[in-house]
């Protein structure tokens, strides 16, 4: 137990029908290096056994604080009233079917001591279940600003977020999101304090049949991903169209084209944000011309079958050269181009 008796960190984590997994996590929450913490756990009703379990490690464990709502509130709500119960100078996410590593709160505490510009920190994670594989997720500020603008690069389970930025700006997670609520938070709080990735994996997050379902299924995320884009564009004087907003969409989600046209307006889409952001500079344009044409070569990648049309339309860009592609993957990418031409 570190020896300064004031609270450092405090834990929240929802569960719900989650007793297959549970043990585990909370274990990999109690074996922390860290120990100054508290850790509070809301049961959202379960009809499972989940809210004995527990009670259980909390009569064990003096540092959990535990709570069970009389009807399911969902996760939002569950967070927003954790955190008004908090006293930590820091709060730490954690879900209920996750594993932290032992050290992740002693390595995350001591860079934001280290670090008082940081108000977010989030680490990579390790993928197990269904789905495996490491994240690779960008460390700096300025890059994960820019990389917020299309897609999450700040695992919520792993998070650490600084007490005193969420109370002097007022911010708590939006409860009109049931999903995407950590990402609508991150592309607020940005506006306010810096964010950091550490390199290290430090949580193992598991993924099962429910959260693949919920995550991939596009048609359910695109309004709460609309809401959130727009809201981030707006800070750079766009209001997008509904054609831009559908470009977007297609970009952030990695969808493929079926006309040569939509190629086109991708391009003077990026091209307008761009420029858009010349006039306010809220994103380092340098860093945000390199993620708007690694997402066009992307795109490009995706569109070969086009042929030659698309090599001509990736090569009009105005800094398609801002992001380092390898040359292997030009090579590869000329190639595709070439044979889509030959199939026409």
């Amino acid at each position: 137990m570190n020896s300064d008796k004031t609270l450092k960190i405090s834990v929240i984590m929802s569960a719900y029908n989650s007793e297959q997994y549970l043990n585990e996590a909370i274990e990999s929450i109690l074996n922390q290096t860290f120990g100054n913490f508290e850790f509070i756990i809301t049961d959202d009703c379960s009809s499972d056994g989940s809210f004995e379990i527990i009670r259980s490690y909390a009569q064990k464990d003096k540092r959990i604080k535990y709570f069970r709502n009389s009807e399911n509130l969902g996760l939002t709500k569950s967070l927003n009233n954790m955190i008004g119960t908090a006293s930590g100078k820091y709060i730490a996410r954690m879900d209920a079917d996750d594993i932290s590593m032992p050290d992740r709160f002693q390595k995350q505490f001591e860079f934001m001591e280290n670090n008082p510009q940081t108000g977010v920190l989030g680490t990579n994670i390790i993928f197990f279940g269904n789905y495996n594989a490491e994240s690779d997720l960008p460390a700096d500020n300025e890059e994960i600003k820019a990389e917020l603008l299309f897609r999450d690069v700040v695992m919520h389970p792993a998070v650490m977020i600084r007490r005193s930025v969420l109370d002097e700006f007022k911010l708590r997670y939006d409860e009109s999101f049931r999903i995407s609520q950590d990402y609508d938070l991150w592309s607020r709080i940005i506006c306010f304090t810096e964010c950091a990735n550490l390199p290290e994996h430090l949580l193992r997050y598991r993924f099962v049949d429910s959260n693949l379902t919920n995550s991939t299924n596009t048609e359910y995320r695109e309004p709460f991903l609309k809401r959130i884009f727009i809201n981030q564009l707006k800070r750079i004087g766009i209001n997008p169209s509904y054609e831009e907003i559908r470009y977007h969409i297609i970009l952030a989600s990695k969808k493929k084209i079926s006309r040569f046209d939509d190629l086109s307006g991708i391009m003077l889409w990026l091209e307008k944000i761009a420029d858009k952001n010349k006039g306010t500079l809220f994103y380092d344009q340098a860093v945000i011309e390199s993620i708007l044409s690694k997402h066009w070569f992307s795109i490009c990648t995706d569109s070969t079958g086009f042929g030659l049309k698309t090599l001509f339309m990736y090569r009009k860009l105005k800094f398609k050269n801002q992001h380092h592609t390898g040359s292997k993957l030009k090579i590869r990418f000329i190639l595709k181009c070439m044979a889509g031409y030959d199939k026409k």
